[in-house]
């Protein structure tokens, strides 16, 4: 039986194979591919689909993306974009340019998503804030999310530390991702603070109690003075600032002053540090015995007035206390702050730091039994250790971290994570 063709059935057959070819052969516009470079050429680089079709990299296309056709050779991978899907025998045009920004929006959702601190570079700046380049993409850093800059800053000032920015490197972190809206917002405050973070964890797990350090006082409050140690702060208390008495932590230290301390309690579990001035202070009480001996007559201020009796300052940072067993009933009018005093030394114990007085004219050999009381009194290191512990030194500046409608102003305060302008105690 011979075989005679059907020209109408070998239409229709070729008619199929060239529609499955076409459909095959069609990317989708938008479509992210990666292909291999099959020719390079003075129109730009003809890209291997895997398609059964090529498509074309304009120069122009090269060049917006920063590349040139010397970067790549015949048989190199390559990502791109398509941008125009081809018809017939024109193939598609595909972009390098877009395929690059492709991924770095999804590079820049993974970042959102991990937090982790990446660098950009400060291309320009505007009343609002500064545009910083990262992953070959605008972002924007908020004022409220610059490092230096806080709400109620000069106008003036504002344009200046902003000016002063372009062309440098910063770290930030990605706090809002929207591709549909080409948004992407950064804030250097969020990375400043993570990493001061990390800084502190590590500087914490390495301190030891009687370390020396150098700092520099950030804030001083009628509690005592915060001290930047550089990766985080520490809270040197006002009973050890000094060995005498202080009647505020201002009329010893002022913000700004470089200080030595030494760490004299360390809270690993709330992070805290606490630190002391006067330690590193000759101690008057090292040399007490060469000035004050039991029997001796002395002048002193009256400091403080408690239930038990009144504390008298006996001048060079010795402290006494005047027991109420010691006061006759009719001298409220002479036990009053500030009063200067004729008093006479009861006893002297250098090694508990106390000495014990009497009113001049009513010394007795006998010492007062006044164990009790002083037993009572803190000294100096449990008093500032008991404060440290319930003043946190682990301060939070309240400014936004997703958010980009509101700043902050702190600049008067003090305490961890701080930077220039933003420091604030709890």
């Amino acid at each position: 039986m011979s075989y005679s063709p059907n020209p109408q059935t070998d239409d229709s057959d070729f008619a199929a194979m060239l529609e499955s070819y076409i459909e095959v052969a069609q990317p989708e516009q938008g479509e992210l591919i990666q292909g291999s470079v099959v020719e390079i050429s003075s129109e730009g680089i003809l890209v291997d689909l895997g398609l059964k079709r090529e498509g074309l990299v304009p120069n122009s296309d090269l060049e917006r993306a920063g590349k040139t056709r010397e970067d790549y050779e015949v048989g190199s991978e390559i990502d791109v974009l398509v941008t125009v899907h081809g018809y017939g025998a024109k193939g598609p045009i595909l972009s390098v340019y877009q395929a690059l920004q492709h991924q770095s929006w999804k590079d820049a959702e993974v970042l959102l998503n991990s937090g982790d601190i990446v660098k950009g570079t400060v291309e320009s700046f505007n009343r609002g804030g500064i545009i910083v380049t990262y992953l070959d993409l605008p972002g924007f850093v908020p004022a409220s999310h610059v490092v230096g800059i806080s709400r109620g800053i000069a106008e003036a000032r504002r344009r200046e530390l902003l000016e002063s920015m372009v062309g440098k490197e910063v770290d930030v972190r990605v706090i809002e991702v929207d591709r549909q809206r080409h948004r992407l917002v950064l804030s250097q405050r969020a990375a400043q603070r993570s990493i001061r973070a990390e800084q502190k964890d590590q500087l914490i797990s390495e301190l030891y109690e009687g370390q020396v350090l150098d700092g520099t006082i950030i804030n001083v409050r009628d509690f005592g003075a915060f001290v930047d140690l550089g990766a985080a702060d520490g809270l040197v208390h006002v009973s050890e600032l000094a060995w005498q008495q202080v009647d505020h932590p201002k009329n010893i230290v002022q913000p700004g002053e470089e200080v030595k301390v030494m760490v004299i309690k360390i809270d690993r579990k709330r992070q805290r540090i606490g630190l002391s001035i006067k330690q590193l202070l000759p101690s008057p009480w090292d040399s007490v015995e060469e000035r004050l001996a039991p029997g001796q007559d002395i002048v002193g201020k009256i400091t403080r007035v408690l239930d038990f009796g009144a504390f008298v300052d006996l001048g060079e940072g010795i402290e006494g206390l005047l027991h109420n067993s010691q006061i006759p009933e009719d001298s409220d009018d002479l036990i009053v702050v500030g009063n200067d005093i004729n008093l006479q030394i009861v006893s002297l114990d250098v090694q508990r730091h106390r000495v014990s007085l009497s009113l001049a004219d009513s010394y007795a050999a006998q010492e007062p039994d006044i164990s009790d009381d002083e037993e009572a009194l803190p000294n100096a290191d449990t008093e500032s250790n008991s404060d440290i512990d319930s003043i946190s030194t682990n301060q939070e500046s309240a400014e936004p971290t997703n958010t980009i409608n509101n700043e902050t102003d702190s600049s008067s305060k003090g305490g961890d994570n701080h930077d220039e302008s933003n420091n604030q105690t709890e």
